[in-house]
């Protein structure tokens, strides 16, 4: 993985497959090549293009099934907790993969296409996760779950998030203000999409299970699920 200098992208671009890393430059085809790393090929097909992160693709395609048989399975439990809100989390979770399929996935697209696939991308990551974190504090019953306002303070905040982030990744990538532009250009610094794609999200993470620990040990006095 690439340095981890604040807000900067290069090195984690010429590193890896992420989805932002399409936002910065023209044409990120194949994947890492512009950025000076090891040019991900893939299959070739015909005028120079490519389908790469076949890998990655597959995972999506299992990862969307998986999903949706975990939100059919859920309509079961019609007595669990949080029911309703971690259904919202796996239809997150859904269209993250999607997004990934045409992001990540390395297919013959027109750049603005791969582009806005991108940004969606990197904008359902700020939300779900913030999605899963809220899941955390459902368990707690502050506010009786599965109700209106449950539903609305997760859907609403999802959303503000998801807005917020997608219009800063489309600005960097078309720069429609010109305030983002200067990410176009090595390093790749981005301070907004740095902290809302890779430490927003790695916090809820974090806060999500140090939630969930305290609820089953502390609350539930329960070992066996840990």
């Amino acid at each position: 993985m690439g340095s981890t200098q604040f807000g900067k992208f290069h090195d984690f671009c010429r590193d890896s497959t992420l989805p932002v890393c399409n936002l910065f430059i023209r044409d990120n085809q194949p994947p890492n090549e512009k950025y000076g790393g090891c040019a991900l090929t893939g299959i070739n097909l015909s005028s120079g293009r490519h389908v790469g992160n076949l890998g990655s693709i597959l995972l999506c395609f299992i990862a969307i099934f998986t999903t949706l048989f975990l939100i059919w399975r859920s309509e079961r439990k019609r007595a669990a907790v949080g029911r309703r809100e971690i259904q919202l989390f796996l239809i997150g979770f859904t269209i993250i993969s999607i997004c990934e399929i045409f992001s990540v996935g390395a297919f013959p697209l027109s750049d603005s296409i791969r582009k806005g696939f991108s940004a969606a991308h990197v904008a359902a990551i700020c939300a779900t996760a913030w999605l899963l974190l809220l899941n955390a504090i459902v368990g707690y019953q502050l506010i009786d779950d599965g109700t209106a306002v449950s539903l609305g303070l997760l859907v609403t905040s999802a959303l503000i998030l998801f807005v917020g982030t997608g219009y800063i990744a489309l600005d960097t990538a078309f720069a429609w203000t010109g305030r983002f532009q200067s990410s176009h250009r090595t390093p790749n610094q981005n301070i907004g999409l740095y902290i809302l794609y890779l430490l927003f999200p790695l916090i809820c993470i974090v806060g999500f299970f140090l939630l969930e620990t305290f609820l089953v040990i502390k609350v539930l006095k329960e070992k066996r699920p840990m």
